[in-house]
């Protein structure tokens, strides 16, 4: 605890800021540093919603023979624009707090 400077009280009740200032005795005002933590942890969530998929425009098409004439392959490609829906979050819930006292007069 550090002393930071004297107060008396006056015959009201309130303390004077300067000693001998005031009648009816002494006082001292202190003041200590702390710190003072609060966890809060934070957990994500992610929420993925139903993919939609529709067309843009028409498709093309390649067709290629295999040289023998016995087969050949046709290849389709069509665009398309994929719509997914994502739900960001996050939820927090309280860790416990506390307290370290600070400065050099604390371990009394």
């Amino acid at each position: 605890m550090l002393i930071t400077k004297g107060v008396e009280p006056n015959t009201q009740g309130k303390y004077c800021p300067l000693p001998g200032s005031c009648p009816g005795g002494c006082a001292q005002e202190g003041a200590q540093n702390l710190e003072i933590s609060q966890a809060v942890v934070l957990t994500p969530s992610v929420e993925v919603g139903p993919v939609t998929t529709s067309c843009l425009g028409s498709p093309t098409v390649c067709c290629q023979g295999d040289g023998s004439g016995s087969s050949c392959t046709v290849t389709l490609t069509q665009r398309v624009s994929v719509s997914i829906p994502v739900k960001y979050g996050v939820s927090t819930s309280q860790g416990q707090p506390s307290i370290a006292c600070g400065g050099p007069n604390c371990g009394c």
